[in-house]
This record gives structure tokens, sequence and C-alpha cells, in this order.
């Protein structure tokens, strides 16, 4: 997640800079540097060295892209170069990511219950009434219901496991995203 704020805010960094940039590109050609320093990562890697002209920052854009774990396209053309993904946003991504696994923890907590609730009552019930039949009839008419109420249960059972299955992609997703 860190690295996620840190790609938005460089990102932010930049995008915002791109304005007054055009505007002093000019002005930069036999600018003299007036400082070097490193750009590096959280870790302490190294990615690239930036300079200081007329006391601006300027630092590689493609280092800056891979630094941040964005995607850089340059299009020579329309003399543009976007950084970030161009199908649609990461923190888009995410959020839909984030939706989809609190729909999943809802639907989780309702079959856990449910399960719970045929582990310790419905079936226990049932098996009482089984056991308490008067005559044959009755009985196979409760053994049939103590059927049904555990094929239901195995189905809870059976949708828990799916429904973990789809959480733990989910949070593989949004791990990758979080990189």
């Amino acid at each position: 997640m860190k690295k996620f704020i840190a790609g938005f805010i460089v990102s932010a960094l930049l995008f915002g800079a791109i304005p007054a940039f055009a505007d002093g590109v000019k002005s930069i050609f036999g600018a003299k540097v007036t400082g070097i320093y490193t750009v590096q990562k959280p870790n302490g890697e190294k990615v690239a060295e930036g300079a200081v002209l007329n006391g601006s920052a300027y630092v590689p854009v493609r280092a800056m892209s891979e630094a941040v774990n964005r995607p850089l396209t340059v299009d020579s053309k329309k003399k543009v170069i976007i950084l970030g993904d161009t199908s649609g946003s990461v923190s888009s991504s995410y959020d839909e990511l984030n939706i989809k696994k609190n729909a999943l923890l809802d639907k989780l907590k309702v079959a856990e219950t449910a399960i719970n609730e045929y582990e310790t009552d419905v079936i226990p019930r049932a098996k009482d009434r089984v056991e308490g039949a008067i005559n044959e009839v009755e009985r196979d008419q409760k053994t049939e219901f103590l059927n049904e109420r555990t094929k239901e249960l195995e189905q809870y059972k059976s949708e828990l496991g799916d429904l973990q299955k789809q959480l733990a992609e989910i949070d593989a997703k949004i791990a990758e995203l979080e990189k």
C-alpha cells in the first residue's frame, strides 16, 4: 500500500508539474546545473540521478516510471508521455477489488453463520426427532427431513470453500496492486 501511495504522489507531482515544465522547457537549454541528486526507492535502491536546473528538479521519466512501477507510454507523433496505465486506473481496480472483497466477506459471514446454526441446532434437533418418532412412517419422514438438512449443510460448506477461494484470489490481486 505504501508503494501505491508513493507512486500516486510521484505521479501527481509529475503530472502537476507538466504545464509549468512546458513553459520552462525552452529556458533549460544552456542552463547551468546547480545540483545533482540521487533518486531512490524507499528501500534505498538507486533508481537514477536527477539534476537541478534554474531551481527545478529534473529526473529521467523512464527511471521514475520503473521506480513507481507504472507503465510509460511515449507517443512521439503527439509528443506526449503518459505515465500510468492507459487502459484504466490502478486505484479504480484497487477500489473495485476491495468492494468485491467486502461483498465476499459478507457472504462468508452468512455461510459461516448458517453452518454453525445447522451444526449446533438444526441437525441435532432433526436427529432427536428421528429418534423420537413413534412409528416407521414418521421415522422415514423425519429421516428424509434430516437428510435434506444434511445436504443443505454440505452445500453451505461447499459455498464457503468457494467463497474462501475467491477471497484468496482477490487478496492476491490486491497484494499485486499494492506492490
